[in-house]
């Protein structure tokens, strides 16, 4: 089995990007991809000290592209797949971390399509050590 252990600075980091994860609103058919960057999520990047670091939207439309087109200011459309995916760029030390999950819109909310993936530091490393 190998054994891997992600770096102490990297830890601190994806935790921070999991809490922002974990806090961010589900989307629903009343949201809309531009206003997905919640402001729990912006908070939770102060908090670590990185909100300069996250530079990207939280969100975009998946399709037949990756990051399909579609209306970011109009409410989401019931079948609408969409990311929610928070990330912390550290270019000075080589370093970026995201977690990235795909939701499908619902009539009664989303789907996380990517639930079963994953996402702590801790099951990261439990998946690399039973390979």
């Amino acid at each position: 089995a190998n054994s891997l252990r992600i770096a102490q600075s990297s830890r601190m980091i994806s935790r921070a990007i999991f809490m922002s994860a974990s806090n961010s609103s589900s989307p629903t058919r009343s949201s809309s991809p531009s206003g997905v960057r919640t402001a729990i999520s912006d908070q939770v990047m102060d908090r670590a000290g990185h909100r300069d670091d996250f530079w990207h939207g939280l969100g975009h439309f998946v399709g037949l592209d990756v990051h399909d087109v579609g209306d970011y200011a109009a409410s989401l459309p019931v079948g609408a797949v969409v990311t929610i995916e928070p990330g912390i760029y550290l270019s000075e030390r080589a370093i970026g971390v995201r977690i990235e999950d795909e939701f499908l819109v619902t009539a009664s909310g989303s789907e996380n399509l990517s639930r079963a993936i994953p996402r702590t530091v801790e099951e990261i490393e439990a998946v690399m050590a039973s390979r």
